[in-house]
Parts: structure tokens; C-alpha cells; sequence
């Protein structure tokens, strides 16, 4: 496991103002070759959690171990190993251009000249950006400086990348081809967390999504998980009106409700049930397909807000 959180308590403090809890006992894991989707409404703990992740933030509690580090304490020498695109266009230099900006920050991680010069090209070249390497960034469109970020945390082959809302403002075209860039990282090997508002993109890319509600972790899985989770794995028929002849030959895990009746998703199951409303003459008026993984978000979170979940 390259990053491991568990039970970190953090606070923010602020000059003559009392402590505010921002992480209550936040967890997430990624391992090697892993992307994995943060999720959580504004002033959930996102923002904190990647900055406790990276060394710029300490927790006051909890175990922390990122590239088997501890980053309170190793700052430094894990951030030559991480990249990070922290709405990164934002951060450009805009009269440089990306062979003077690629240069500096290959420098600053103590590459070659020669590492540099080829790990550039390669860079470059892949990202569709070898053509305009002398134009000043300041020319360059969102999405070009959007890419141009990922490049610069790729630079030194880092072992974790940490991408906060990488595609925000970008068509569906640039969308694509960053997720490929993202996922081909991936697969070389690096720990991805990427942090998105747009739940279609972390569906699109994520093997595994940590969702964090009031500073706290209240789900860590696959989105696939999240649904069954959420939907329960259920499916929900509903019928004209409601036969005794059907609801006395129905399977025990069959629940009814009015003229509704709630299922497992599950063939077998499903199979009696259609063959009994078919013998028993039901007429079929709607069916309540299982729910996908926006809504799924959505109810985990309007559950969560029902807990009351309180930081002191």
C-alpha cells in the first residue's frame, strides 16, 4: 500500500480564533497503479486530506504513511516523489514557455541535463504539445494548460499523483485524452487520487472512490460498490394491482409494498417473479431500474446529513 490514512484527526487554526476540526477520524489506502476518486460537498475535508497526504498540512491524530514515509515529517523528501496538479493552470508562469518552464522544474528535482532533454520530448510529444514548446504559455487555451500541468507533475516519474479537479472547465474531447494520460500513469506503476465535483469523470476513471462527509470517511470502495450499497441491489415492480394468487407464491425475499413489489437483483429471482406475474395475469406498469452511480452519491450523502454527524 503506497498511501495509507487512518483514524487522522486535523485542525485548522486561525490567529485569535478557536480550533476547527477539519478531518474527524478520515481514512483512505491507495496502492500502486490504483486511481482513486475523493469525493465530498465543498468544506467536506478534500482540500485538508490531500494536504495532510503531502506533508503542507500535520494531523494531530492518526497514522499517516505515504511511500512509507511520514509526511509531517518527511516533507521534503516526499515531494520529489509526488506530482500534484492543484488547479494547476492557474499556476503557470504565463510569459515562460514550456520548454523554459519544463527545464526549471526538471533542474529543481535534480535531473540531468540529459533526463531533462529526453524526459521533455517524451512528455511533450505524448501530450500533443511538442509543436507549440516555444510559445509563451499565456497563448495557450484551459485545456492546453490543463495538460501542460499534468506534464509537469509527470517530470521526475513520481510515484503518486494528487490532481485536484484536473479537468474542470475542459469539452468532452480534452476530457478524454487527459483520462488517458491519467490512466496510462496508472498503469506504470503510480498511486492516483484524483479530486472531482464532476462524478462522471470519477466514474469514468476511478477503480475505487473514498467519499468524505463532514471530515469523515463514510465510504471507501469501487463505484460499482457504491451503488449495490446504496440501491441495496434491488429492483422494483410495480403492477396494475396485486393478485392473491401472485403474492402468495412470491419468494420470501420479495417485499410488498401497495401494488409494488421490491426484488433482489438477481436472474433467478427475477425469473420466478416475471413467470408468476405471467401465470397469475399482472399487468406489468413500471419498473424502478436499479439506481446509477450519481443518484447513488447523492442518497449516500443525503443519509449521511440525516445522521447529524457532529464535529466538536
Amino acid at each position: 500500500m503506497l498511501v495509507e490514512l487512518r483514524d487522522v484527526v486535523a485542525y485548522y487554526r486561525s490567529p485569535g480564533r478557536a480550533p476547527t476540526k477539519a478531518l474527524d477520524k478520515a481514512e483512505i489506502a491507495i496502492s500502486g497503479g490504483e486511481i482513486v476518486g475523493l469525493l465530498g460537498d465543498n468544506g467536506a475535508g478534500k482540500t485538508t486530506l490531500m494536504r495532510v497526504m503531502l506533508g503542507l498540512m500535520h494531523a494531530e491524530l492518526g497514522y499517516v504513511s505515504v511511500l512509507g514515509l511520514n509526511p509531517a515529517q518527511n516533507r521534503h523528501k516526499l515531494l520529489k516523489q509526488c506530482g500534484a496538479v492543484i488547479d494547476g493552470q492557474r499556476e503557470l508562469p504565463p510569459r515562460w514557455t514550456p520548454l523554459d518552464l519544463l527545464r526549471f522544474v526538471g533542474t529543481s528535482y535534480g535531473l540531468t541535463d540529459r533526463a531533462i532533454r529526453e524526459r521533455t520530448d517524451d512528455l511533450l510529444e505524448r501530450f500533443g504539445l511538442i509543436e507549440v514548446k516555444n510559445n509563451v504559455i499565456n497563448s495557450f487555451s484551459r485545456g492546453m494548460k490543463q495538460k501542460l500541468s499534468l506534464i509537469l507533475a509527470l517530470m521526475h516519474n513520481p510515484k503518486l499523483l494528487v490532481l485536484d479537479e484536473p479537468t474542470i472547465g475542459l469539452d468532452v474531447g480534452a476530457t478524454r485524452e487527459l483520462l488517458e494520460h491519467i490512466r496510462s500513469a496508472a498503469l506504470s506503476g503510480c498511486a492516483v487520487l484524483i479530486s472531482s465535483h464532476q462524478l462522471s469523470v470519477v466514474e469514468q476513471i476511478a477503480d475505487k472512490i473514498a467519499v468524505i462527509h463532514k471530515g469523515r470517511t463514510v465510504f471507501q470502495d469501487s463505484p460499482e460498490a457504491l451503488v449495490r450499497h446504496v440501491g441495496r441491489g434491488t429492483v422494483k415492480l410495480e403492477f396494475a394491482e396485486l393478485t392473491a394468487c401472485f403474492v402468495g407464491a412470491l419468494p420470501s425475499v420479495v417485499h410488498v409494498t401497495g401494488n409494488q413489489v421490491a426484488l433482489p437483483l438477481d436472474v433467478e429471482i427475477l425469473a420466478v417473479v416475471f413467470g408468476l406475474a405471467q401465470r397469475c395475469n399482472m399487468k406489468l406498469v413500471n419498473i424502478d431500474r436499479p439506481v446509477d452511480f450519481e443518484n447513488a452519491y447523492l442518497t449516500l450523502l443525503e443519509e449521511r446529513s440525516k445522521d447529524h454527524v457532529h464535529i466538536p
